[in-house]
């Protein structure tokens, strides 16, 4: 299954970051695309525990890439996208709290328009068996570290996954979306933090100022 990723310009790994350079576009296509061979696959009769892996491993991508979120917040997400399944899911947009914030932040979680009802159902199967805890209460989260471990374990193996399979970790699909809506779509720094949960505009800043700064140093005379 390993892919061959399109990136930005000049195709490098910003130094002492996650930021792969991932062209945002190029990448959600390639995500859709991937999950939608799974599917073609499980619908042929091949629904093993490896195709339900894959499925659900590249439906947290999407996710991720789709919100700009971080890996444990998708993964907190889609439990509770297949805890409340309805067979029209009615309710495409739920919180999580935010990782890494003590204020109990929540931020908004859209589910991507390619996954489904029977997407759902069948990634249930493996993420629900994990039997994480999502907490709305940071206290409480903190305080289950039994939970912690079982998730922290989850988030290094999808962690992997992308490593593996794609080249870059799960991470880079966060900043793809920084860069590509602060950069390409004009979103300011402070809507872009608002909806990442950013408690600052540093490292915001530091992502897309600077590529607009080049991107207009490049352009300068043209």
């Amino acid at each position: 299954m390993k892919r061959k990723i399109k990136r930005n310009k000049n195709n490098i790994k910003e130094m002492n970051s996650w930021d792969y350079n991932l062209d945002f576009d190029y990448t959600y296509k390639m995500l859709s695309e991937d999950i939608n061979l799974v599917k073609k696959d499980i619908k042929s009769g091949k629904l093993n525990s490896w195709n339900i892996k894959k499925l659900s491993y590249c439906c947290l991508g999407l996710l991720e890439l789709r919100n700009g979120c971080r890996i444990g917040e998708a993964i907190e997400a889609l439990i509770i996208f297949c805890e409340n399944l309805t067979k029209d899911i009615k309710n495409r947009e739920i919180r999580v709290l935010t990782e890494k914030r003590k204020d109990d932040y929540l931020r908004k979680i859209v589910l991507p328009e390619q996954l489904h009802f029977t997407d759902l159902k069948i990634i249930s199967q493996f993420i629900l068996k994990r039997n994480i805890t999502v907490y709305y209460n940071t206290k409480k989260k903190l305080e289950d570290k039994e939970n912690l471990r079982i998730k922290k374990q989850f988030v290094c193996t999808a962690s992997k996954f992308f490593v593996y399979n794609y080249n870059h970790s799960s991470h880079a699909l966060r900043y793809s979306w920084i860069t590509h809506m602060g950069c390409k779509k004009g979103m300011s720094p402070q809507n872009i933090a608002k909806l990442t949960g950013h408690k600052t505009l540093e490292l915001v800043l530091h992502y897309t100022g600077k590529k607009i700064a080049e991107a207009e140093l490049s352009n300068m005379f043209k």
